[in-house]
């Protein structure tokens, strides 16, 4: 094999382990879910790629406009204490019925199924009994459930008026916002082109 063969084989296993290195991650915690319950790199990178692939992070999100952008949904929900466990691409996945509250941007049905990978145990899975507000969009591996834009950069606690950053890694966005702020802002977001 000739040199220049040679450095091409190499090109993609180096990039892949510089990704991995540059996106570890720390025990600290944040809000209610801790970094370390958060898929690492390396997980991530065993899963395969595509659209609907709830691991993925392919972006880290800066602004409530680019969540809002990368959004099929934006509503606000309360947990109607069902869950739904199953298995898919060999990881388990949570599937929990919300009720939906308010639809700030796009359309909803009265409830919505939200799909997240992990065990309802985990800490990044939303709660059953919790009130959060939520960016979502379509999951395209099972039609008529959604899963959240960033895996949890689209999950904030929905509080009497005030809704709470859950992400330890989106620290662009505020930690804690009035509703009626972030209400606007979705509302002014530019449509996903």
């Amino acid at each position: 094999m000739d040199f220049r063969a040679g450095i091409r084989l190499l090109t993609l296993p180096v990039l892949l382990v510089a990704v991995v290195a540059c996106s570890g991650t720390n025990d600290s915690e944040v809000g209610s879910i801790s970094k370390t319950e958060i898929p690492t790199s390396a997980e991530v990178q065993q899963q395969p790629a595509g659209p609907d692939n709830a691991l993925s992070r392919v972006r880290d999100y800066h602004s409530i406009t680019e969540l809002t952008t990368y959004s099929d949904l934006v509503v606000r929900v309360r947990g109607t204490k069902k869950i739904e466990t199953t298995t898919d691409l060999s990881m388990p996945h949570t599937i929990t019925d919300f009720d939906v509250i308010e639809v700030v941007r796009g359309s909803a049905p009265e409830k919505v199924r939200v799909r997240q990978v992990g065990s309802p145990e985990s800490e990044h899975i939303l709660k059953s009994n919790g009130s959060y507000l939520l960016f979502l969009r379509n999951s395209e591996r099972a039609p008529g459930q959604y899963v959240i834009v960033g895996t949890v950069a689209g999950i904030f606690s929905d509080n009497s008026g005030m809704v709470t950053r859950l992400d330890p890694y989106s620290t662009d966005i505020p930690e804690k916002v009035q509703l009626d702020s972030l209400r606007a802002d979705v509302i002014r977001a530019p449509e996903r082109g």
